[in-house]
């Protein structure tokens, strides 16, 4: 296999197949170095069970999740903005319109569609049962990993190659400058936290939250 690219939270299932005896694999990270590191390796033993290969079939899409209906789906967008070499030249806070300097004077360098740490106010409003179409679009340069509480979606479409479009996660990273497109079925009420899960960013502005009532 090649290179899995894994933001914050993220996760991914991996298959083994071992072809025969005396057979090894490892699992490596690059830790941002550029130097692998081995995290676990795998080896087939001499006296192991015989063979009995076979292909690995794919788990169903969605599995016992409701798949998202986009023929009438409610459309949200997700605009990032901000961090140090990137103008964003204001955005809202505590209720207050500011100046990127006065934001980082507060602590705050990045905004979800122009507010930093919105948790005054729902970013949106679903009913239960409804499928939310959103749009992310990443206006830094930095990458950020999205994490939704409370619910999977489905990669849609991308415009970078970060994301494998048909991907079912909670957390998508999305690159600089890049759209992702995302799916899923509002079916969990409640008021749920939307933010980037590299913590930093969540702590300076990168924090939301929607609502499924």
């Amino acid at each position: 296999m090649g290179t899995l690219l894994l933001g914050p939270a993220q996760r991914a299932d991996g298959v083994i197949d071992v072809p025969g005896d005396g057979s090894a694999a490892s699992l490596l990270i690059d830790p941002g170095n550029g130097e692998w590191v081995e995290l676990a390796r795998f080896e087939a033993e001499a006296d192991s069970l015989p063979v009995q290969s076979g292909d690995v079939r794919p788990l169903p899409a969605w599995g016992t999740l409701a798949t998202p209906n986009l023929e009438d789906a409610q459309r949200e967008t997700l605009l990032m903005e901000g961090g140090a070499m990137r103008g964003m030249r204001e955005a809202r806070y505590e209720g207050e319109t500011m100046a990127f300097r006065e934001l980082a004077d507060n602590g705050m360098v990045w905004a979800f569609n122009g507010v930093a740490n919105g948790m005054d106010a729902p970013m949106f409003r679903a009913a239960q049962g409804r499928t939310v179409h959103m749009e992310m679009t990443n206006r830094s340069m930095f990458p950020h990993a999205i994490h939704l509480h409370g619910h999977h979606f489905e990669v849609l479409a991308r415009s970078g190659a970060l994301n494998m479009a048909g991907d079912v996660r909670d957390t998508v990273l999305v690159g600089a400058d890049e759209t992702v497109e995302i799916a899923f079925v509002a079916d969990n009420p409640g008021a749920w936290m939307l933010h980037c899960h590299m913590l930093s960013h969540q702590k300076s502005g990168m924090t939301g939250w929607f609502e499924v009532v």
